[in-house]
């Protein structure tokens, strides 16, 4: 290869006499004319032709301040020789490639070989839909492979939009205009989605989401997530098959608890349920309650299905009837399904009724129909405006079911004790360890024990047994009543010999009997205790001998009412 140098005197002269050079030609057609011919008009191919612009990494060109290049060096070119280092910012967020670049007053943009050439300024990095072309016109389908932001530098999501207070820089409008309004409808934002991959797609599945709309709010630290409305998949996918449920959320869609609505696909709407089963239903506890419904035709009525789900109180339907129609409360005999209505007032629950039962989430009733009082005395039944006017109802304590007017004639219902299911030992003074606890009024009494020994009774070896009530239970007290309380007659006792008989582990005996005992009507009720009086040994009694309560089915303790 031949290198000239031309002296630059020479050089200016011809520049400023022709305003042109020629490099290997002496006759320049243009500005600068760079020929592969020599003098000759033979081209030497011992030398190496073309023009090379600068080249340097993209490390070497962050290094330059970017205040090297403006308005000025608008059409510079370089070469790229490594992009290894460096940045992808400012003036060099399209350098993601080795190749030309030119400036084009704003930022570097490649020099590429696609179909279209890019013969316009870039100021945002968009490319052509199927190619690495980036865009040129207004009018192309382009692509962007990271995060978009408007009004914002740094996008936090795949599109970003940033509005400033009191503009509607964070307003979205979609218009459309004419067509059918099925086949061109107006503002239309889609949803969808699928598993698997964009190229090999597969079905959702049940529970997934489908689209959210979500709304958060900045309380001073962070944003936070409030309410949303979620599309579900709710029910068995299959070909030609997709349910779809929205469900409205009043904090993170994916948190449990946080769903407060949900309209599913067959029209029912759910309200603190997530599958309604008519198409209003209701769940949970309720206060201050109601619905509303708008006749369809003057002087007609709505007719309308209210369905209540679990503990409602403080719900009020009011419903006015018209030509014979009627109003029925029901439950549907779901065992999830309750009704109650005030506060320990009325239960009904799997066809049985109960009326002051118990408190919300406490109990439920075990009868037909069961009435239960916080207190003693205070329930009742009372039946009025019977055709022979007798009537059922209560006592002036209202818990006697009475009968024949005016005179009331109370039935009361047998009363259980508790049985002590431990073993105590036999002697005087000491308690059974059971117990009875009955209101005002006169009581049968009915006391059986089981009493057993190591050896079987005899004439020189026994234990005469006399066992009391008394309404104090410490052992080693003489037995007693307080309050006007007291046996109602002189039967005080019941009494009895250890068994003579004997089997392999000992000897039973069994004390049964009954007392009649009168609980005066300024007590509203009393606990009773079986304890022994007296326990008499005979005088040649073994010393080997133990005598102890037996815990035994045949126990019993109960009092059946004698007024």
């Amino acid at each position: 290869m031949k290198k000239k140098l031309t002296s630059l005197t020479i050089l200016l002269f011809n520049t400023a006499v022709f305003s042109q050079v020629g490099i290997n030609t002496d006759n320049p057609k243009s500005t600068l004319d760079i020929s592969v011919k020599n003098t000759g008009g033979v081209i030497d191919n011992t030398q190496s032709y073309g023009l090379q612009a600068p080249r340097l990494s993209r490390a070497d060109l962050s290094a330059i301040p970017e205040t090297n290049y403006g308005i000025d060096q608008k059409g510079a070119m370089i070469y790229i020789t490594d992009i290894s280092g460096g940045v992808t910012t400012g003036q060099k967020i399209n350098v993601n490639a080795i190749g030309y670049y030119y400036f084009d007053g704003s930022v570097w943009v490649k020099v590429t070989d696609g179909n279209t050439t890019n013969t316009g300024a870039s100021t945002e990095p968009w490319y052509q839909s199927g190619t690495t072309n980036q865009a040129t016109a207004n009018n192309q389908n382009i692509y962007q492979s990271g995060n978009i932001g408007i009004r914002t530098v740094n996008p936090a999501s795949a599109l970003d939009i940033t509005g400033a207070s009191g503009t509607t820089d964070g307003v979205i409008s979609i218009r459309s205009f004419g067509g059918a309004a099925i086949s061109n409808p107006a503002g239309t934002i889609s949803f969808e989605k699928s598993g698997g991959t964009p190229t090999a797609p597969t079905a959702v599945a049940t529970g997934d989401f489908l689209g959210s709309l979500t709304f958060s709010g900045n309380d001073g630290v962070g944003q936070r997530t409030g309410p949303s409305i979620n599309a579900v998949a709710a029910g068995p996918v299959s070909a030609g098959s997709l349910p779809i449920d929205l469900a409205f959320s009043m904090g993170y869609p994916r948190l449990w608890g946080s769903e407060k609505m949900r309209i599913t696909s067959n029209g029912n709407v759910g309200i603190g349920v997530s599958t309604p089963r008519r198409l209003l239903e209701v769940n949970d506890i309720i206060g201050a309650a109601g619905i509303i419904t708008a006749p369809p035709q003057p002087g007609m009525l709505s007719t309308f299905d209210t369905y209540l789900v679990n503990q409602i109180y403080n719900h009020s339907i009011i419903v006015t009837t018209a030509l014979g129609g009627s109003f029925n409360l029901f439950t549907d005999g779901d065992a999830s399904n309750k009704f109650m209505g005030g506060f320990q007032t009325l239960t009904a629950y799997n066809n049985k009724v109960g009326i002051g039962i118990g408190k919300i989430y406490q109990m439920e009733p075990g009868n037909t129909l069961e009435v239960l009082s916080d207190a003693p005395d205070t329930s009742g039944v009372r039946l009025s405006n019977l055709p022979n006017a007798s009537f059922l109802g209560t006592n002036e304590y209202g818990d006697i079911i009475s009968v024949t007017s005016p005179t009331p004639t109370p039935v009361r219902a047998t009363v259980y004790g508790n049985i002590n299911t431990g073993s105590k030992s036999v002697a005087s003074l000491i308690s059974t360890g059971s117990s009875i606890t009955l209101p005002a009024g006169i009581w049968l009494v009915k006391v059986g024990q089981m009493i057993k020994s190591t050896l079987p009774g005899s004439s020189v070896d026994n234990m005469w047994m006399n066992l009391t009530l008394s309404s104090e239970n410490v052992d080693g007290a003489n037995p007693s009543f307080t309050l006007g309380m007291g046996f109602n007659g002189s039967n005080n006792t019941v009494s009895g010999w250890l068994a003579p008989a004997a089997t392999a582990s000992g000897a039973n005996s069994f004390l049964e009997g009954s007392f009649s005992v009168n609980i005066p009507s300024n007590i509203s009720s009393a606990t009773i205790y079986p304890k022994f009086s007296t326990v008499e040994k005979t005088t040649s009694y073994s010393a080997s001998q133990s005598v102890t309560t037996q815990n035994s089915t045949s126990n019993y303790l109960y009092a059946v009412p004698l007024n």
